[in-house]
């Protein structure tokens, strides 16, 4: 069993958390369970499945979910609306929770997916035009700091 500061200090020692959002905070565990994020604690007590649903917060987040979302997921409740996910520019991924009854039905529509973008063979973005060399850059930065 783990005090508050013990649960701050193995979240802020995850690799999974994001360095931008460490350190954690005492302020930010208790709104993560005032929304339902992260379970209450046994009295003062946080097990190993509080520090689970922390970083399982950021990993959520980080894929693009509301702290709504991420609730509804935790309780085993029904979303409102699809998680809508971008994983690439022109690459997004709708998913409905409730959906796949078990992990060989999603490793199967992962085969799918993977199978449909392979079949599509799309072609390569078209690249950016040529940046100018560093020497024209300069000149023409000089030369318009002159006609000012």
């Amino acid at each position: 069993m783990l005090k508050l500061p013990g649960l701050i200090e193995r979240v802020n020692l995850d690799p999974a958390v994001p360095r931008d959002r460490k350190p954690v905070t005492a302020r930010m565990i208790r709104f993560l369970i005032a929304e339902g994020v992260v379970a209450k604690p046994d009295g003062w007590n946080y097990g190993e499945d509080h520090v689970l649903q922390v970083v399982r917060y950021f990993g959520l987040r980080a894929a693009g979910l509301s702290v709504a979302q991420i609730a509804a997921i935790r309780q085993g409740g029904t979303l409102a609306q699809p998680v809508v996910i971008e994983l690439a520019p022109g690459v997004v991924l709708h998913v409905q929770r409730g959906v796949f009854g078990s992990a060989p039905a999603l490793a199967d529509a992962l085969a799918r997916i993977a199978a449909a973008v392979t079949t599509l063979n799309l072609p390569a973005p078209i690249a950016a035009p040529d940046t100018p060399s560093s020497d024209t850059a300069k000149s023409e930065i000089k030369e318009t700091t002159d006609a000012v």
